[in-house]
Parts: C-alpha cells; sequence; structure tokens
C-alpha cells in the first residue's frame, strides 16, 4: 500500500507545498537525457551540457498537476499553454554564498547554477516548479530554493519557448528561525492553504486554473525578495502591482550593480 504522504521523503519546502497525493510520480531523471534535452535546445553550447555533467548531481520528477490530478482547469491562449505543471527537485553539487568562498567565486557559482536552473526549465515542456537543494556534506538538509518561470509560445521560427519572468528565491531553510516573512511565504506556498487564495487575501477571483496556481506561487517568490528590503511579506494584489514591483526590483538591482562597480574602481585607485 502507497504511503499516505508521497512526498514524506521530499525536501522540507517540498512539503511545504502540500501538492496532491494523487499528483505525485516520484520518477528520477537520468543526467545523460537531460543532457541530451539541453544539446537540442536552441542556442546551448557544449559549455552547458558540461555544466549539467558537472553541477547536476541529481534531477527528480515529483508530481504532474493537471486537471485529473489537482482539479484545476487547464489555460491556453494564442502564447500560453498552461495544461500541466511539472515539480521536480534538483540536487546540485556546489552550494553558493558558502562563508568560506570568496565574492567572485560565489558569484561564479551563483551565475553558473542560473544558468542551469534556466536550461532545465527550458528542457521541460510544461511550467516548472523546481526545488533546489545541494549535495553538500555540509549543508542543512532543509536548505533549499524554489525557481519558477512563465513560459510563451514563439510564434517566429522554430515555435521555441520563452521563459518569462524567471525568478529564483533565495536559500530557504523550513525552521523555526527564519524571519517573519520567510516564515509567512512557507505557509502562503500551501497548494491549497486558503491564505494563497486570491478570494480571501485580496478579495477577488478564486484559483480555478493552473495558470493562476502558478502565477499565484511566482507571485509569493518576488515577494519574499521584496522583503528583504520592506521587512513585510505581502503578495502583489494584481497584474498591474506585480509589474510594478518587478519593475522597481530590476532598478534596485541595477543600481547596486552600478554600486558595486563603482565601489571596485574605487579599490583598484586606491591601490594605485
Amino acid at each position: 500500500m502507497p504511503p499516505a504522504n508521497p512526498y514524506s521523503s521530499a525536501p522540507a519546502l517540498v512539503q511545504a507545498l502540500a501538492l496532491p497525493a494523487s499528483a505525485y510520480v516520484g520518477q528520477r531523471i537520468a543526467k545523460s537525457l537531460l543532457t541530451q534535452q539541453i544539446a537540442n535546445l536552441p542556442g546551448s553550447s557544449n559549455a552547458d551540457k558540461r555544466l549539467a555533467a558537472n553541477l547536476l548531481a541529481e534531477l527528480y520528477w515529483l508530481a504532474a498537476l493537471k486537471p485529473s490530478t489537482c482539479g484545476l482547469a487547464t489555460w491556453q491562449t494564442d502564447t500560453h499553454d498552461y495544461l500541466e505543471i511539472a515539480v521536480l527537485h534538483a540536487v546540485l553539487h556546489a552550494r553558493l554564498n558558502t562563508p568560506s568562498n570568496t565574492p567572485h567565486r560565489q558569484s561564479s557559482q551563483a551565475s553558473h547554477a542560473n544558468r542551469l536552473l534556466e536550461l532545465i526549465h527550458r528542457t521541460i515542456p510544461y511550467p516548472v516548479v523546481l526545488v533546489v537543494t545541494y549535495a553538500d556534506a555540509d549543508t542543512d538538509n532543509s536548505a533549499a530554493q524554489i525557481s519558477l518561470a512563465h513560459k510563451r509560445l514563439s510564434l517566429g521560427k522554430g515555435s521555441n519557448v520563452v521563459l518569462e519572468q524567471l525568478t529564483t528565491t533565495k536559500i530557504i531553510a523550513t525552521c523555526a528561525g527564519n524571519t517573519c516573512a520567510t516564515a509567512q511565504f512557507i505557509q502562503y506556498i500551501a497548494f491549497n492553504n486558503p491564505i494563497s487564495n486570491p478570494a480571501s487575501a485580496h478579495a477577488s477571483t478564486p484559483l480555478r486554473d493552473l495558470y493562476a496556481r502558478y502565477n499565484d506561487w511566482l507571485s509569493a517568490a518576488d515577494a519574499l525578495a521584496a522583503s528583504d528590503h520592506t521587512g513585510q511579506f505581502t503578495v502583489s494584489p494584481n497584474a498591474k502591482a506585480a509589474a510594478s514591483r518587478r519593475s522597481a526590483m530590476q532598478k534596485h538591482a541595477e543600481l547596486g550593480q552600478q554600486l558595486a562597480r563603482a565601489r571596485a574602481q574605487a579599490r583598484k585607485a586606491s591601490q594605485l
């Protein structure tokens, strides 16, 4: 008899999603298959294949959220297909932002990891909820990230899938020591949690389709990122507010990069 909770051995952040047992898949995806899929992506390179071979430890297909397994309707337009949401678990060899790493090494690791997550999103034909953990021996087993991205069908040559709004949260440890905002995020992302239902949170339309469910998770990830600056976890009530927040966060990031470059130039000048 299968366990009542098939996700009981999955990472804590997966369990926080509280996915329906009926959506469970629980299949390991061979690295060779992923590497082959990456090689077939438009614009991919041998470096991308090596990145998957060297940085990825394991990849699992945990769940398939579709009308027959979760009760949410499909959602389609001329450029978007939300027929199913794939929930994956990726285990990476290297953890980012460890104290022993230099800022340069941290930046390089982050760049490589972000590229790998982008490639994984692009190889899957459905929108992906990608939970990322790390295989380091000294890593807290509860530490994980969630990566999400809307997908748009390109109507140009080749009909490629284009990622929109690729968002990856900071590393989250589902423990009592979390900030209030992080704890609220962990509570919010539960699949059927009333808190994540716009009908109760924002007095608007309840979550009825897969796009709304996925978009709500992505909005929660944006809210968690914004909470690092505001100290509050507040999900945007509508698409206009979400776009405004995303634009402000992008400008903040660009200013931070400009400041970092200016500081580096100042250090070089003082050394001369």
